[in-house]
């Protein structure tokens, strides 16, 4: 019994020096591709010259835990790429070849890689630069523009007053935002459909070419929706009203050039703006709407899109 026992022992001993005679020997210089490069001595220790420091290493189960005063603790995945070992950290930042000659390619085809990404990155920019150049119209907002001159120019939420700021695109899919009178600029995230439909601030806009408002163009029946509905006249528009029992609204107008009309009645004249331009063959008209009546002490501003229909 005793005998078996001893033997048994011995077994597992041997099993023992043959499994840690199994672990790589992992100890000399070894070349990462960030570059930096740590050597690791036979006698357990380590010293790195960038990401890693001075400390203790041991080779366990396929791995090298590292222990440093300044490192803390850290780990080194032992693994194959193709024949060659190759030491990897955790989370795959680094990897570290015996080879500096290895080390030293991989460090050239990421540095291409890199100049390639900028240099697409940099096309990119240019070609929104060029895109984004251009008027643009919103169903539910204020129209705005983007000039070759960095000028971003738009219309107070609560007014039709023009307001100049300016704009620079930082890369394919965000512009710095200057608004009027603001001292600090905000990044908006923007993407493009094609070259004429971007999604600028979560609105969808469409770039459009503007023609010249005139009686001639504007005569005739708009509509937006099944529920609004508009008719100009040379000298009047009615607003159709969507109930029977409530009169339509009729307002005398008068085209003031530069995209500006007033519309009048006995008891107000206001001053809108309107915009009309050509899409898939049909005429279309943006236009801003001041409330009826005064709201908490001022008018609130809406714009809509009407489409002729004759």
């Amino acid at each position: 019994m005793k005998k078996a026992l001893y033997m048994i022992s011995i077994f597992v001993l041997l099993l023992f020096v043959a499994a840690c005679s199994n672990a790589p020997d992992i100890s000399g210089m070894w070349f990462s591709d960030m570059p930096d490069t740590v050597s690791f001595g036979k006698d357990g220790t380590y010293t790195g010259d960038g990401w890693l420091s001075t400390g203790k290493y041991e080779v366990i189960d396929g791995r090298v835990e590292l222990v440093g005063f300044l490192d803390g603790g850290k780990t080194l995945l032992i693994q194959k790429e193709g024949s060659k070992t190759v030491l990897v950290t955790a989370n795959g930042s680094h990897t570290y070849y015996r080879d500096i000659g290895v080390a030293e390619e991989k460090i050239r085809q990421r540095e291409e890689a890199a100049a390639e990404a900028a240099r697409k990155a940099e096309e990119a920019a240019e070609k929104l630069k060029k895109i984004i150049v251009g008027f643009w119209v919103s169903d539910v907002f204020s129209p705005i523009s983007f000039t070759d001159t960095g000028e971003y120019i738009y219309y107070d939420l609560d007014s039709i007053e023009l307001q100049i700021g300016s704009y620079e695109v930082i890369d394919s899919g965000t512009v710095c935002i200057n608004n009027h009178g603001d001292d600090v600029a905000g990044t908006v995230k923007i993407s493009f459909e094609n070259e004429n439909n971007m999604t600028f601030r979560s609105s969808k806009y469409t770039k459009i070419e503007l023609l010249e408002a005139s009686t001639e163009l504007l005569v005739g029946h708009w509509e937006s929706g099944p529920y609004s509905k508009v008719i100009f006249t040379e000298e009047q528009f009615v607003v159709k009203s969507n109930f029977e029992i409530l009169p339509d609204r009729v307002w005398g107008y008068e085209l003031k050039g530069d995209n500006t009309y007033l519309r009048f009645n006995t008891e107000q004249t206001l001053e809108e703006k309107m915009f009309i331009y050509e899409e898939e063959g049909s005429l279309k008209l943006l236009t801003s709407t001041h409330s009826p009546i005064p709201i908490a002490g001022g008018y609130t501003v809406s714009w809509g899109i009407f489409t002729k229909t004759d």
